[in-house]
């Protein structure tokens, strides 16, 4: 231990405090005051440090309140963060799920495309097979309407040639395909 510091029993605190923090200016104009006046200034200077004391714990009470405020203001920004972080979150994954399944509609939509172009032109094709086809049938028919009445003025040449063999007393002079039996 030093000789002469704090923990030494000889060591005078007061004198030291009086000598280290007080100037020598102000110790004289202590030194030169009564005892009267002394205490008066000493009440004073307790006074006016109490009245600071007093204004800096006032102060205090509202920074801490205001920090109080403050705190309970960030813990509820904190609170909204976290609640926008997991509607992000959220929202993230809906996003990626909703574009998986426009990615999967897009593609179908493409198929359905091509489906339709498919079936376009096979319904293209199946129409000109429809319309060749009809031709053919609309020939067709007019071969046979052509070899029906053909065949049946042929047919009926054939009974007029032939009944006067069999009736010889009938005239089938006025007999014709295209004549109309009135009232008989």
């Amino acid at each position: 231990m030093q000789k002469g510091g704090l923990w030494d029993p000889s060591f005078d605190a007061p004198s030291f405090l009086e000598k280290t923090l007080l100037p020598t200016k102000a110790r004289e104009e202590l030194d030169s005051l009564e005892e009267d006046q002394l205490m008066g200034q000493t009440v004073r200077q307790l006074g006016q440090a109490l009245v600071a004391n007093c204004l800096v714990l006032s102060k205090l009470r509202r920074w801490k309140n205001s920090a109080k405020k403050e705190a309970l203001k960030v813990v509820k920004l904190v609170q909204r963060v976290k609640e926008l972080q997991t509607t992000q979150q959220e929202t993230k994954a809906l996003l990626t799920k909703k574009s998986k399944e426009a990615l999967e509609l897009s593609a179908k939509n493409v198929e359905l495309h091509a489906e339709v172009d498919r079936l376009k032109e096979e319904l293209a094709k199946k129409g000109k097979e429809l319309v060749q086809k009809d031709e053919l049938l609309e020939k067709t028919k007019e071969d046979l309407t052509t070899d029906v009445a053909n065949f049946y003025m042929t047919g009926f040449d054939d009974v007029v040639a032939q009944a006067p063999c069999i009736y010889p007393e009938l005239d089938f002079s006025q007999l014709g395909l295209d004549k109309i039996v009135v009232d008989g």
